[in-house]
């Protein structure tokens, strides 16, 4: 695990896994023998953002969290001098092409319990562009992590940012999620 302080006194946490698309699709071909599907948003993204909470989803993206990184929860739970961590709300994002998710955040202004994360479970290095993340509240600094297979990024949820298109038919699939610090 390695933290970056691109902007402070924001702190980014980030770490590579083994998880391979395969894993992740196995996930998605469960939820969807169960009649589960992800749906197309007004953006164009295809997602179960949006669907009850938690999504349908969300028991198989913890079983992928718990398999590949629950050492780095404990290193990042040690770090951040809590208790525990409580996972939120998950989901994933599907986009190709010129489809892109514009400049966001995750809430949680002023609260510096609330994190988000993404996770980088099906990209190809060469066709995706990494998440962009901006100096809050101005946006004057930004900092991109590059989309590389396997990549974890955990950061404050009032972050700003957004991930451009890439311009390629190779679908990009992150899981991305909030989570809140146990003191």
């Amino acid at each position: 695990m390695k933290k970056y302080n691109p902007f402070p006194p924001v702190d980014f946490y980030v770490w590579d896994t083994d998880i391979t698309p395969e894993d992740y699709h196995s996930i998605l071909n469960e939820a969807g023998q169960a009649g589960h599907s992800l749906k197309e948003n007004h953006q164009g993204i295809r997602t179960e953002y949006g669907q009850p909470n938690p999504s349908p989803f969300f028991d198989g993206w913890l079983k992928l969290l718990r398999k590949f990184m629950n050492h780095k929860f404990e290193e990042f739970i040690k770090d951040r001098g809590v208790v525990d961590i409580k996972f939120l709300d998950m989901w994933t994002q599907i986009t190709k092409d010129h489809v892109w998710h514009k400049p966001h955040s995750h809430g949680a202004w002023g609260k510096a319990s609330n994190w988000s994360f993404a996770w980088y479970v099906d990209v190809d290095e060469k066709v995706h562009q990494g998440t962009r993340y901006y100096s809050t509240p101005m946006c004057v600094h930004e900092w991109v992590v590059d989309a590389k297979q396997g990549k974890f990024i955990m950061w404050p949820s009032n972050v700003i940012h957004c991930q451009l298109p890439s311009n390629s038919g190779i679908d990009r699939a992150i899981i991305s999620g909030n989570i809140v610090l146990v003191k």
